[in-house]
């Protein structure tokens, strides 16, 4: 008996309805300019609300590569503004700015970032090996302390410090969400450390882009709960089916999947602290 070909309209119908039915909610996408010139060209925010849209993404967090590549403050001020004429972009968007050490902010780092929240901050990145400082509390305290007072999540790249700093982070800093970015080395080099600092500290989530290995995802949440992912696409440098079919499709429980598509990071945002 010959088995059916497949049905790639079908498939992607399918893939299309999994994806709408989850509400995805996006942490890990950027607009602006990339000094690669193998990676795209400059993004716009309208054009990349768009791109999410046409996806199947509903919210976004949204960062500028400014902040990365040249000065962070500069760089938020350009990304708060174009949050805050982005009315008509098609999904709800918010803003994931980049931090520096406090003596290099404006002011201290609680009146910086509560002047940021105000106008839509609700994610802060850092960059401790691009930006060269330590993650270290006689570097970092006043930042970090401010963040946590907050409750408003960090995200840090894997590759921009060590899985030791990240661990003294979440045990120095309980009560403040950090999350692990995968950008540039996916995360299955690194399973094992992942797991052990997830089953050390509640604190520590994952971002889920870079997890896309067979069944990557499906295992470490199985293993150590689907409420310590959240979804993020890497957009516009990654195109976000993959990442999207990682949770859509999941062998998962439709309630685990709901929670790392949206669940968990609205949770935290329930949970953050605006002035």
């Amino acid at each position: 008996m010959t088995e059916a070909s497949p049905d790639p309209a079908r498939m992607r119908r399918e893939f299309q309805t999994a994806v709408a039915a989850l509400g995805f909610v996006d942490i890990n996408a950027w607009v602006g300019s990339h000094p690669d010139p193998l990676r795209p060209a400059e993004t716009s925010l309208p054009a990349l609300a768009a791109a999410a849209a046409d996806a199947g993404i509903r919210e976004m967090v949204v960062s500028h590569t400014e902040c990365v590549f040249a000065d962070p403050c500069e760089g938020n001020a350009l990304l708060l503004d174009a949050v805050e004429a982005s009315g008509g972009a098609g999904i709800s968007l918010c803003a994931g700015i980049c931090l520096l050490p406090e003596g290099e902010l404006p002011g201290s780092a609680g009146t910086y970032l509560d002047a940021c929240l105000a106008r839509g901050a609700r994610l802060v990145r850092l960059f401790p090996k691009s930006h060269r400082f330590p993650l270290a509390e006689w570097c970092c305290g006043g930042v970090l302390a401010a963040l946590e007072e907050r409750r408003l999540p960090l995200m840090v790249g894997h590759v921009e410090t060590s899985w030791s700093e990240l661990h003294a982070l979440c045990e120095r800093h309980p009560d403040l969400p950090v999350i692990i970015d995968g950008a540039e080395q996916k995360l299955f080099y690194h399973n094992r450390p992942v797991e052990a600092l997830l089953r050390a500290h509640p604190n520590l989530y994952v971002e889920s882009h870079n997890l896309v290995h067979f069944l990557g995802l499906d295992h470490l949440a199985r293993r150590v709960g689907a409420g310590r992912f959240l979804f993020g696409s890497g957009m516009p440098q990654r195109d976000p089916a993959a990442a999207l079919a990682c949770v859509a499709l999941a062998d998962l429980p439709d309630a685990d999947r709901a929670a790392i598509a949206r669940g968990n990071w609205r949770r935290l945002m329930e949970e953050v602290r605006t002035p």
